[in-house]
């Protein structure tokens, strides 16, 4: 990864080298303030540079809180950060995890083209095509 836009104790941000999609490393599990704080930097990195494809590594990032503040993310937290509803999100998971399940389901019921994986090469070329 290259261009780096932050890194934290929480999460990295960097564009992949060839300028297709923001990657962001989440290094704990995953919350709604942690959530809103990557997709924060994520959306003005991939402004800046006129990106709308995201991989969120979430590999080792269970999401730990319950259904209601998941939901109030994902209608409410991401509009006003105002996230591209016309982006494309993959979402790289541990093959055994399913925490994620309801985001994926309740941000393409919010308008977002978000999508889960476990394997990157077919996240990326989801991303891609």
């Amino acid at each position: 990864m290259t261009d780096s836009a932050g890194t934290t104790t929480d999460y990295k941000i960097s564009i992949d080298s060839n300028a297709h999609y923001i990657f962001v490393d989440v290094l704990r599990p995953m919350t709604s303030e942690l959530g809103r704080r990557c997709a924060e930097d994520a959306v003005r990195l991939g402004e800046r540079n006129g990106i709308k494809c995201f991989l969120v590594d979430l590999r080792g990032s269970p999401n730990i809180q319950s259904t209601l503040p998941n939901y109030q993310f994902a209608y409410h937290d991401m509009k006003e950060l105002g996230f591209p509803k016309d982006s494309r999100s993959a979402l790289l998971i541990d093959p055994d995890d399913r925490s994620h399940d309801f985001m994926e389901t309740v941000f393409n019921n919010a308008g977002y083209n978000i999508r889960i994986f476990t394997d990157p090469e077919r996240a990326l070329a989801w991303l891609s095509s």
